[in-house]
Order: structure tokens, then C-alpha cells, then sequence
């Protein structure tokens, strides 16, 4: 899982860092429009990075409660 999170990540930074190089080309002829896409993009790298903590978190919490859960049935609780 992680390791998918990690691509997912990266691909998306990528992504990221692309738009702001578009954003900042488009910036130079049509302010407006440039000033435009770069908010655009900064919301979609902000949900984009607390949509991540929250995935990380809930497979935290998944992982601990499928592990505590196997220690209570072992335990024979």
C-alpha cells in the first residue's frame, strides 16, 4: 500500500510541477488566465495532500486494529 502512495505521489508531483511551469508560461501573455490556473493548481496539490494523510491515517488505524485484533483472538479474549 505504501509503496503504491509513494508512485501515486510522485506521478502527482510531477503533474504539479508541470502546471506550474504551464501556469507560469501562460502567466507571461494572459495574467489573468495564469493567475487563474496556479490557483487551481495550488487547491489541487492542498486536497491532494490532505487526501493523502487522510489515506495514510485510516491504513494506520486499519493495520493497528487488524494486528490487535489477530493479539485478542490469540490471547483466546
Amino acid at each position: 500500500m505504501t509503496e503504491m502512495l509513494h508512485r501515486l505521489t510522485c506521478i502527482f508531483g510531477d503533474l504539479a510541477l508541470l502546471a506550474f511551469v504551464c501556469a507560469g508560461l501562460v502567466m507571461m501573455f494572459a495574467p489573468a488566465t495564469g493567475r487563474q490556473m496556479l490557483k487551481n493548481v495550488f487547491i489541487a496539490v492542498g486536497l491532494f495532500v490532505v487526501a493523502s494523510m487522510l489515506l495514510q491515517a485510516s491504513c494506520s488505524a486499519l493495520r493497528n486494529a487488524k494486528r490487535d485484533n489477530h493479539l485478542t483472538v490469540r490471547r483466546g479474549g
